[in-house]
């Protein structure tokens, strides 16, 4: 039944963006199909590739070598435990996060979550770390779509959506490298 009413609910934004952009100046209208376009397609396409991403080598949380768990508290092997701006960023992210949501909501949104099915043996602080993680990597793979793009606008000339179309497809190619271990 929830999804039913969601799928409706999903349908009537479509329907009711629709009619926003059919009764808007046609330069306006493109602008929004065209953010619509980044926000779907080239979100969909990073979230498919953080996934990979992280599923086959990314974080590697119990490595102590490399691991997120061994990067966050110092414990990494050098040149890792050097590195330090993206796992003090995920200690700020999950320390916020604690401190500012209820715990009953995190843990829903964590159970809900795709993310840490087979990471069953994870505290709430390490579950909520990985997602930030993830949220990072996806952000800036999602970043890096939307730069590329302006770059191939700036350099060749082309279209914001020729451009947004190539970024989505050599963003894609990310995890072929990866798939035998990185």
């Amino acid at each position: 039944m929830l999804q039913l009413a969601a799928t409706l609910v999903t349908i009537a934004l479509l329907v009711g963006f629709s009619l926003l952009v059919f009764s808007l100046q046609i330069r306006t209208a493109k602008s929004m199909w065209l953010c619509v376009f980044t926000l779907v397609i080239a979100g969909g396409v990073t979230m498919m590739v953080s996934r990979s991403f992280i599923a086959r080598w990314g974080i590697r949380t119990d490595s102590p070598r490399d691991g997120l768990w061994a990067m966050m508290d110092g414990t990494a092997a050098r040149p890792f435990v050097f590195r330090r701006l993206a796992p003090d960023l995920v200690t700020i992210a999950t320390d916020f996060s604690e401190s500012h949501v209820p715990p009953n909501q995190l843990d829903a949104f964590m159970d809900a979550s795709m993310l840490d099915g087979e990471r069953a043996s994870m505290t709430r602080r390490q579950r909520l770390s990985l997602h930030v993680a993830y949220t990072m990597v996806w952000s800036t793979l999602f970043l890096a779509v939307v730069a590329s793009a302006a770059l191939l606008r700036a350099a060749r000339g082309c279209s914001w959506f020729e451009g947004l179309v190539n970024a989505c497809l050599a963003i894609s190619l990310i995890p072929l490298p990866l798939s035998n271990g990185g």
